[in-house]
Parts: C-alpha cells; structure tokens; sequence
C-alpha cells in the first residue's frame, strides 16, 4: 500500500506545482502503530529545500490527502513526519484483490519503460556450469520481476563465437577426432579443452563427419569445426537454460558477425572522427580518462588485433539503435573494471551512458555435506548445470540461488538444501503451499465454487493472526514492485518466507473450516486469494508448487 501513498504524494505536489523528484519520495513501513500503517519524512525535506516549516507543510499534506476518504486517519509529529492509518476495509479490500486470479496488478508511479537485459552470455565453448547457472536463474526472474510491473522486456544473448576461444575449441575438437580416428596429427599437438562434452562432441564429429578430418587442407577443417561447435554448444546450451525454466532470448547477438558486417570498422570510423582517438607505441588508443575511465584503454594493439572492448561497444550502440529506453546487462563481479570503459566509449559517440546499467553477480560455491568440490567426480571437470540437476530438484535448487542477494558470496550444501523437513526454508513455504491445497480439497469444490466476494466483512481481520496476515497481503504489491526496482529477486523471496511464516501461524491459531459458516466463508475467500498470491510469486519465480507433502 506504500505505492496508494506515494501516488497521493504526487498528486499532492502536482496539484500544489512543486518540483519534487519522486525517487526522492520516501515512505517507510510504521515500525509502532502509534505512529500508523506508514510514515513519511517528506514534508521535512520539502522544508529543508524551501526553507519553510515541515509541521505546516505536514499539515497541508495531512489535509489534502484526507478529502480523499482513503485513510482512517493521518496524523503529524514531530519534527514534520505524516503519519498514515489505513481503514480496516482498505486493507481487506486490498487483500482480497487476489480471490481473482487473473488479477492485474497496476503500478502507477513508475514510467513503463522499453528494456534490453542482456544475461547469461557463456562462451558457446561447452555445457553451463554452476556459475553459469546462478547467472541465468537470477537474469531469468529479474526478466519476470520487470514484465510483471509493466516494463516491456528483450532478452539479449551475447555469443562470443569470435576470437581465440572459438579457434583454440575448434583445434580440441581436431585434437581428439584424429585421436579417435588414429590419424596422425602434425597441427594440433596438444588441446586446452578437456571437458568431457568436448571429447564426446568430437568422438560424434570422428563418425558423423568423417570425410571432413582427411582432407588436406587443416584451416579449413578448422573452420568448418568452429561452425559446427558453435552451432552444437549453443544448442546445448538452450537446453541447460531451458532446464532452469528460462525462457528462450528474444536476440542472439554474435560477436563474429559484428566483425563480418563491418560493424566494429564502423565504430572505429566513428571514433577515429573524434578528439578521443590516437595512436601511441604503435597501438589506437582511446581517452575514455575523460569520462568515466581511470585510465586511456587500448583499441587496436601494436600486433593488429582487436581488443574486446571494441566489438563491445559496437553491441551496445546496436542495442541503443534499436530505440531502448534502459539497457541492463547483468556480469560477473569480476568485470567491475570493464564498466567504466564501454560507457566512456558510448559518451564519446554521442550516446547518453546513463541509459545502461550493469548489474553484478559474484560466484557460487557447492557444497556437499560442508565440504566443496569444484570438480565432476564423474569427468573431472567443472560441474555442469545437467549433473546438478541429477543430484537436487530443480524447485529447492533455484530457490536456494534466489535466496541470497545477487551481489552475495554464496555457498549451496546438496546435503542441506535437499532435506524435507519446515527447518529447511523452501520446503517450509512449500509446506504452506501443501496446506492451503489440502485446506481448500477439504472444503470441497461445491463450497469453493460458491464463493464471492462480499462489500462489507463482519469476521474478516478481527483476530490478530488473520489481521497481521491481511496486512502481509497487501504488502506484495510494494515487495515486488522493489525487487523489480532494485533487480533484487532477494526482495521476493525474503517476502515469500515471510507470508508462509504468518500463514503457517495464522494456520495454527485460527480454524478456518467451522461450524459458524459465515466466518468460515469469509475465511474462505481470503484462503483462495492467499492460493492465488502464492501461485501468482512462484509464477515470477518459474518454480512449480507442491500441493501436496
């Protein structure tokens, strides 16, 4: 209900003419009822800027706002905060917005934006690994989390299939089909690439391909291997994405193809125009120092080659091209430094940098009974998203990923996160999710199918326990739209524990099906709307609900 409160902030200021940002509108959840539902700090910092009083200013807020019958009560206190209650029906009101659950949430204090989030990005070298997965399950629900409060989402994949990476994956490939094929080998005498999905791949290549590793001339057959790798990896790859629920990219940006269409001689052409472009010790450099950068950053090198920054920037200004009003591109912590330099490259061309934001995500550690491996124990390398799968369910694995900040060091114990009992906290909120089911097969389709929401509830909300889940209720509408603002499914999750924690008390302490069949109708219809409400955040979250446990 803090976004209602912030929407009548605003129309406060419009009506009144007063320039403030509304970032800057802060409402904060009452920590002592005494002082409301919510309170808000905003008269005082109208006064600090105008240099008027915040009490009167306060007042003039509390009187505007209470013309609208909204509020059972608001009040001032010192040193100028507004102080707002909300009426009992209000909160009941709002609540049972979820009996329906086609239900479409409005948020009306945000501009609806044109968005590209650009996620995941593996080399197409091999099958995702752990990593990769943390990356994909928090850009995924990010996605989810901006749709859901109306932003119009891309999703974008950046294939870095040009380069070293792809010529050195192509030679292992080579390596370990003439291996197979007992050809003798005089131009790849040793592989970098031993994962075990690179030696099967070329095992299949040795027999489907065969033909191909005895022709004579090897840069063509190294050639035609990058095709054939790239095309096979990233299939593979959409396979491990599509086994985390994550939705297919709307773009498939190639790195190669940037080249090919000439599109990093472009931006070379476009920046050479520029004051910021020059040559020193026989390399093109660029003055990003006199932007965003700490330093100048290379563009060409002495040997002729290009430096990845140069093809980046040529798939960014792509993206600003095809009209975005906000790019997001989500990177590992370990990229920290790289940010600075593709915005000083996007301002040098003329480009507005603030419209590109990078989110960061740091590693994750999996644990098995306290104890961490790195490593398959089937094949020795970096465990694959495809051999988690077989070890822990998909549910209680993206859950465990979610429920730590993107920017937090995070360790998942297998042994832990796949024990069933309400100690372990996805199993608790599924817990909830089982009771509910089972509460409402109990009451039976005859009774739910006659359910319908009342104007006036004489029982609704006047027992601690179902008013404090009511009111937990009312509070997605602000947890999501804050997990969608600050991309934080953390937000999501930690309200999630926090639903099923009332609920389960709320469980315990109040009978929903009795013999008073008017409170128990009542009780009823906010059970269904909690059904909806939990089903509606593991919509976002692409993890399926257990109804029964």
């Amino acid at each position: 209900m803090k976004e209602e409160i912030i929407f009548y902030l605003q129309k406060y200021l419009n009506d009144h003419k007063i320039s403030f940002p509304k970032e800057k509108i802060f409402v904060f959840v009452g920590k002592n009822k005494q002082f409301g539902d919510f309170n808000t700090n905003i008269a005082i910092l109208l006064a600090n800027k105008n240099k008027k009083d915040a009490i009167k200013i306060a007042n003039n807020i509390k009187d505007f706002l209470l013309n609208f019958n909204y509020f059972s009560d608001i009040t001032v206190t010192e040193p100028g905060f507004i102080n707002f209650f909300f009426k009992k029906e209000q909160i009941i009101k709002k609540a049972l917005l979820y009996f329906d659950k086609n239900y479409q949430e409005e948020f009306n204090t945000i501009l609806k934006q044109k968005i590209n989030y650009e996620f995941v990005s593996a080399n197409p070298t091999g099958y995702l690994h752990l990593g990769h997965a943390r990356n994909a399950i928090i850009g995924e629900t990010t996605v989810m989390l901006l749709d859901y409060i109306g932003h119009n989402v891309t999703r974008e994949y950046y294939i870095n299939d040009g380069g070293n990476q792809i010529d050195n994956l192509a030679k292992a490939i080579y390596y370990y089909a003439l291996k197979k094929l007992n050809i003798k080998n005089d131009f790849v005498k040793s592989s970098e690439y031993n994962g075990y999905e690179i030696i099967d791949y070329a095992n299949y290549l040795a027999k489907k391909e065969q033909k191909l590793f005895y022709l004579k001339e090897q840069e063509q057959i190294i050639k035609k291997l990058k095709k054939l790798a790239i095309k096979h990896y990233l299939s593979e790859i959409k396979k491990d994405l599509n086994s985390l629920m994550v939705a297919d990219f709307d773009i498939y940006t190639s790195d190669q193809k940037l080249f090919d269409d000439k599109k990093v001689d472009e931006i070379l052409k476009n920046l050479q125009k520029t004051e910021y472009f020059y040559e020193k010790d026989g390399a093109t450099w660029l003055n990003t120092s006199a932007f965003f950068d700490t330093k100048d950053r290379v563009l060409i090198k002495s040997d002729g080659s290009f430096t990845y920054m140069v093809a980046d920037i040529a798939n960014h200004v792509q993206k600003y091209q095809r009209g975005f009003d906000l790019m997001i591109n989500l990177w590992g912590a370990d990229h920290h430094g790289y940010e600075k330099r593709i915005k000083s490259g996007l301002q040098i061309l003329g480009y507005d940098a603030n419209k590109l934001k990078i989110d960061y995500i740091t590693i994750v550690k999996l644990l098995e009974n306290g104890q961490e491996f790195k490593m398959s124990k089937r094949k020795g390398t970096a465990i694959k998203i495809r051999e988690i799968l077989e070890k822990v369910d998909l549910g209680v694995f993206k859950f465990s990923i979610l429920a730590k900040g993107k920017s937090q060091m995070h360790a998942i114990d297998i042994a832990k996160i796949n024990k069933k009992d309400i100690n372990n906290i996805y199993w608790y909120i599924q817990y909830a999710n089982s009771r509910i089911h089972q509460l409402l097969k109990k009451a039976g389709q005859e009774r739910l199918s006659n359910l319908e929401l009342k104007k006036n509830y004489k029982y609704l909300g006047e027992d601690a326990k179902e008013e404090q889940l009511l009111s937990k209720m009312t509070a997605f509408h602000d947890q999501v739209l804050q997990a969608s603002l600050n991309r934080e499914p953390l937000i999501l999750t930690n309200y999630l524990k926090e639903l099923a924690q009332i609920f389960h008390s709320y469980y315990n302490n109040c009978k929903i099906i009795s013999s008073n069949k008017e409170q128990e109708h009542e009780r009823l219809i906010l059970i269904v709307a909690l059904k909806n409400l939990f089903a509606r955040i593991f919509n976002i979250l692409k993890i399926e609900i257990i109804e029964k446990m």
